[in-house]
C-alpha cells in the first residue's frame, strides 16, 4: 500500500505544478515538492471520507484506507480556483476506477486547472466527452439562482449542453462551436430575465481544440465577463475575441492611465456628465462610424444624429467622423469606463 501510494504521488507531482505535501496517519510528512518539508509533524484536519477539506490556504484529502495505519493525507497549498481544480485532479487520480468519479467532478477539474494534459483520449472518452471537437466554454452570472433552474434553461435552448457550476453566482456552459451564438445566448438570458427575474450577464472565452485545452477558454471567458462588467454598458454578451484593446488598456496600471486622462481628457470631463451624447457615440462607434446605421437604430433623424456629433466635435474638439480623432475620443471614453477619473 505504501509503495503504491507514493508512485501515484510521484505521478501527481510530475502532472501538477502546485505545491503537494503526503502525509502519514499520524500526521509526519514523508514526501512533498519541497523536501526540507519532509519529517514535519502538523496537525491533520478531520476530514470525512471522499471529501475536500480547506484550512488557511491548504486543501486536503485522504488517500488509502480510511481509518488506521493506512491513512494517508494528501495537503496541496493555493487558495484559488486553480487550486481548486488541482486537488480535484489528486482526488480523481487517486479514485480512477471508482463509480465515485462524476463526470461533473473532471469538468470542474479541467476549467479550474491547467492540468488537463493529465487526461488522456481513453479518460475522456470513458465519461462519455465526445473527442476531436472544437470547444467554447461560457460563464454566466446567474446572481445567485438556483442552479438547476439555470442549468434547466440552458440544456432546453443549447443543443448537447453541458453545464458545470463554478460558485453559487456563476455556471459554465461547454458547448461544441454554434451558429448564431449570440442569438442563442441572448435567448438564455431572456429566459432568465423572465422566468427567473435575474438579469443575467455572459462571458464568451476562446474557441480551443480539445478538451486538455479546456482551461484556457475558461480563462477567457472569465476575463471577459469581469471586465464587460466593469464597463458598464448595455451590453449583456461579452466576448473575448473581441474585447483585444479593452484588455489592453486594462493592464495599463492605474496611475498611467489617470495621468493620460488628465493630459488628454479635460474638455472630456465635462461631455460625459451629458448621457445622450455619450450614447450617441457609443451607438456610432458600434455601427463603425456609419451615420445612417446609427440613426436607424437610435431612432433619430440622420440631421439630429449629425447635430448630435457636431455637438461632441465643439465641446471635445474631436471629429468622431475621422478616424483618428473617433479612436482618440474611444480611447478617452474607455479609460473614463474603467476609472471614472471625472469626479476628481
Amino acid at each position: 500500500m505504501d509503495s503504491e501510494i507514493r508512485q501515484k504521488f510521484a505521478d501527481i507531482q510530475k502532472s501538477i505544478t502546485w505545491p503537494v505535501y503526503l502525509f502519514d496517519y499520524q500526521g509526519k510528512c514523508i514526501d512533498a515538492n519541497n523536501l526540507d518539508k519532509i519529517g514535519e509533524k502538523v496537525d491533520v484536519p478531520d476530514i470525512p471520507n471522499g471529501q475536500i477539506v480547506k484550512t488557511g490556504q491548504f486543501r486536503w484529502i485522504t488517500v488509502g484506507s480510511q481509518m488506521g495505519v493506512n491513512t494517508y493525507y494528501i495537503a496541496l497549498f493555493g487558495s484559488d480556483e486553480g487550486a481548486d481544480g488541482a486537488i480535484l485532479l489528486i482526488k480523481l487520480m487517486f479514485n480512477e476506477g471508482s463509480k465515485e468519479i462524476d463526470r461533473h467532478t473532471v469538468l470542474r477539474s479541467m476549467l479550474f486547472d491547467d492540468s488537463g494534459t493529465a487526461y488522456s483520449i481513453e479518460d475522456i472518452e470513458s465519461i462519455g466527452l465526445p473527442v476531436n471537437i472544437d470547444l467554447r466554454v461560457i460563464i454566466i452570472d446567474h446572481k445567485g439562482a438556483s442552479f438547476d433552474e439555470t442549468k434547466v434553461i440552458c440544456e432546453n435552448i443549447i443543443e448537447n449542453a453541458i453545464v458545470v457550476e463554478v460558485d453559487r453566482f456563476h455556471m459554465a456552459v461547454i458547448a461544441q462551436e454554434l451558429e448564431g451564438l449570440d442569438d442563442i445566448l441572448q435567448a438564455i438570458i431572456s429566459e432568465m430575465n423572465t422566468e427567473l427575474l435575474i438579469p443575467a450577464h455572459a462571458g464568451v472565452g476562446k474557441s480551443v481544440i480539445s478538451w486538455p485545452l479546456l482551461h484556457e477558454s475558461y480563462r477567457c471567458a472569465k476575463s471577459a465577463l469581469s471586465l464587460g462588467k466593469k464597463l458598464g454598458d448595455e451590453k449583456t454578451i461579452f466576448y473575448y475575441d473581441q474585447m483585444m484593446i479593452f484588455h489592453l488598456m486594462n493592464e495599463v496600471d492605474e496611475r498611467s492611465r489617470k495621468q493620460y486622462f488628465n493630459d488628454y481628457g479635460t474638455v472630456f470631463k465635462e461631455l460625459v456628465q451629458d448621457e445622450e451624447l455619450i450614447q450617441t457615440a457609443l451607438r456610432f462607434f458600434e455601427n463603425d462610424l456609419n451615420i445612417t446605421e446609427t440613426s436607424r437604430q437610435l431612432y433619430v433623424h440622420r440631421n439630429t444624429l449629425i447635430y448630435r456629433l457636431n455637438k461632441i466635435e465643439k465641446q471635445a474638439g474631436l471629429d468622431l467622423r475621422s478616424f483618428d480623432d473617433a479612436m482618440q475620443f474611444f480611447m478617452l471614453m474607455l479609460i473614463w469606463r474603467l476609472g471614472n477619473y471625472t469626479e476628481e
